[in-house]
């Protein structure tokens, strides 16, 4: 099995860890912050343990995100560093709690879009 993955499983492990590092990071700095102090973002870690973030906006989908990801220099910084490469679905796993989509929608009236 390491002969055919290439590296040791505990070094694909930390490797992936880092990966969802990555991934957390971006997700976080690709979003816009709402200081709005009563809109932070309580979030449980554990049994009677919480953190607290400040929540932020997502106005693209979860799909065009995850395209800007990988064509980012973030993801290209951590391939070059010795990371593996991953797949769309740890991306979308690594998105926080405190990021949440935009409840607003264009107007479609040619007024407006002008």
């Amino acid at each position: 099995l390491v002969e055919a993955l290439g590296k040791e499983r505990k070094r694909r492990k930390d490797w992936r860890g880092e990966g969802r590092k990555v991934c957390v990071e971006y997700w976080h700095s690709a979003t816009r912050l709402d200081t709005n102090p009563r809109k932070r973002k309580r979030i449980r870690i554990g049994r009677a343990k919480y953190k607290e973030h400040w929540r932020h906006i997502q106005f693209d989908t979860n799909e065009a995100m995850a395209m800007q990801f990988f064509q980012s220099a973030e993801y290209s910084d951590y391939i070059n560093r010795g990371g593996l490469p991953f797949k769309e679905d740890i991306f979308y796993e690594c998105k926080c709690k405190c990021i949440e989509q935009a409840g607003f929608e264009e107007c479609a009236f040619p007024t407006c879009t002008m």
